[in-house]
Formats: structure tokens, sequence, C-alpha cells
């Protein structure tokens, strides 16, 4: 698959989420909004967008609320639905897709455990 076939197929997606959000085709615009990310075994990571050439105000309000719940941890659902479409279509990952979503677990439940404010930095003040 070349790139601009990766970027129709991601642009896809990203309009079925909008619709959750409300987004329909009657407000459509004819080019949307595209942001990904890529990383490799060297774990850089990019992210990249894409602009639409002509916006509205319609747009600009579903890319603030695409960006808000990418940044709020809003997306989780959808990305573990993208991840299920993608076992769906292509099978033989099936075990490495439930690898990288244990890991993803894994890394959670740690990051939980750990409190955002130490309780010992709020008594350096006094």
């Amino acid at each position: 698959m070349d790139d601009k076939q990766n970027k129709e197929k991601d642009l896809q997606e990203i309009e079925s989420y909008l619709k959750s959000f409300g987004y329909n085709n009657e407000n459509k615009t004819p080019d949307g909004f595209l942001i990904y990310f890529s990383v490799g075994e060297s774990g850089v990571v990019d992210v990249g967008i894409d602009w639409p050439e002509k916006n509205n105000d319609d747009l600009m309000y579903m890319i603030s609320t695409l960006l808000f719940s990418l940044n709020a941890g809003l997306l989780k659902n959808l990305t573990l639905e993208a991840i299920n479409d993608s076992i769906i279509k292509y099978p033989e990952l099936k075990s490495d897709v439930q690898k990288v979503v244990e890991k993803w677990l894994e890394i959670q439940n740690s990051a939980d455990e750990t409190p955002c404010i130490k309780p010992t930095d709020t008594l350096k003040n006094i």
C-alpha cells in the first residue's frame, strides 16, 4: 500500500471517529484533517498532521474536538475498536496485537500506581 492509499485509509477511519462526535456527511468538506503517529524499533515517535485545503467553522470545531479528545485520553475506546478492526482485517496479526494490548495495559497499570504529585513535594515549602 502506498502513502496515498494509507492516508486515504487513515482519513476514512478518522472521519468514522468524528461521526461519533456528531460529524456527518452533510457538513463534510472535500478535504479533512489528518493526524497520524508512528514509532519504529528505535523508539522515535513521529507525529504528522495534514491540514485541509478548505476550512469552515464546523470543520475547525471538529478538529478542535478531535485534538481535545486526544489530549484528554477520550479516544481509548475508538483506538481499541481500530485495533479490533485490524485483527479482523489481518487475522495473522492477532498474537502480535494481543501482546501490544497486554503491554499497553501493563504500562497503564504501572502508571496508575504512581501519584501525579509526590507527597513529599507538598512538604518542601513548609
